[in-house]
């Protein structure tokens, strides 16, 4: 088994150790969940080679346990050309999650995520990264949101990028208890 297959074995088990615990938090007045399918931009410099745009997809998950905490869980992954070379990043991390909102309608939200990262433009690198993100969310039904946000990942060999997502952010509520 690599040393990226061990590594994302682990990853995995820390991330369903969390969701597995949040079972003690169900029984608070009203947790949240929250899936949010997003288009990437990345920039990114790339073995040396300057891939100028990385465009793709993210997931993101999030449980909030209160009003301002939770944890989030996101995938990635996009692509770029530049000339004859196509390159691919693909990464998965896990982490806290800080929102607040001032507004019932806007929510601010920042959070740090660490995890496992690959890449390939001929030749494969992988390493762990770490990324701090915020964003704006702005409601517009209780259930949906759009958010934009920004992050800035970085691995851990001191390789820097930035990146932009938008979409939709879908909102799930534990039911109130019937007063009956």
């Amino acid at each position: 088994m690599s040393a990226v297959n061990k590594r994302l074995r682990a990853l995995g088990v820390v991330v369903l150790s969390v969701i597995a615990s949040t079972g003690s938090v169900l029984g608070q007045e009203h947790p949240t969940s929250e899936i949010a399918p997003e288009f990437v931009r990345l920039r990114w410099d790339l073995f040396g080679r300057s891939f100028d745009q990385f465009t793709g997809w993210s997931l993101t998950f999030t449980h909030h346990f209160g009003p301002h905490f939770g944890i989030a869980a996101e995938g990635l992954s996009v692509r770029a050309s530049s000339g004859s070379s196509d390159a691919s990043i693909f990464k998965f991390g896990v982490g806290p999650r800080w929102s607040s909102r001032p507004q019932e309608r806007v929510a601010m939200f920042f959070q740090t995520s660490f995890g496992s990262m690959s890449a390939a433009s001929g030749s494969r690198d992988s390493g762990l990264y770490v990324t701090a993100a915020g964003g704006v969310e702005l409601a517009v039904r209780r259930w949906i949101a759009l958010r934009m946000a920004t992050g800035y990942p970085l691995l851990t060999d001191d390789r820097v990028g930035l990146q932009v997502s938008f979409g939709p952010s879908f909102r799930f509520r534990k039911p109130e208890p019937s007063s009956e």
